[in-house]
């Protein structure tokens, strides 16, 4: 039987959906195509009709926008008051201890950084490179209320925020202490939006 296009966009969104959940959760080792088929209630042989490889699939997890990255493309603001005003809320929800579970299932850029460099898998490097900068022009925007163009270098301001936001998110998943673990978090959000500013 052939599928219709549409049927088979939808198809390989669920299969993407699916295995984005599982490699966030697990990371890219612990996740086989058995368990992403399973998961997108498809059979195993349909995956090839979709995908090469594994690395592949995991290549477009990495490119599809993270979850940062989209909380912040979505602010409306035009002056950096504005934007810094949202940029605060933003990252007010994204780091806040609570919000922790649904973020790590929604941002590859705080889920996957060791993985991304576990894989040895190229593409995905460079995925992964292009949203940290897609990222930081994002912060740069905050700071200027200009969108910078993908040739511009982002701020090292900017760069700083990607850092202190991602990077403290992650390191904060994998402690075990909740007091300092918020603590850190309200200390890196309030670092980034100074360099925001």
């Amino acid at each position: 039987m052939r599928y219709s296009p549409e049927h088979k966009t939808k198809t390989r969104s669920r299969i993407i959906d699916q295995a984005g959940l599982l490699f966030r959760r697990k990371g890219y080792g612990g996740v086989g195509i058995d368990e992403i088929m399973g998961a997108a209630k498809l059979t195993r042989g349909g995956f090839y009709g979709y995908f090469k490889s594994k690395a592949e699939l995991f290549t477009e997890i990495v490119r599809d926008e993270a979850g940062l990255d989209r909380m912040m493309r979505r602010r409306k603001g035009s002056s950096p008051k504005e934007l810094h005003a949202q940029a605060a809320e933003t990252l007010t929800d994204y780091l806040d201890p609570k919000n922790a579970t649904v973020i790590s299932k929604q941002c590859t850029l705080a889920a996957l950084p060791s993985d991304v460099a576990r894989a040895g898998v190229k593409d995905a490097k460079e995925a992964y490179t292009h949203k940290i900068m897609e990222l930081a022009r994002e912060f740069d925007r905050t700071r200027t209320g200009k969108c910078p163009t993908t040739d511009e270098q982002p701020s090292p301001e900017a760069l700083a925020a990607v850092v202190l936001s991602v990077g403290s998110f992650s390191i904060a998943r994998a402690m075990n202490d909740d007091t300092l673990s918020s603590t850190m978090l309200d200390a890196a959000r309030d670092k980034a939006l100074e360099l925001l500013r």
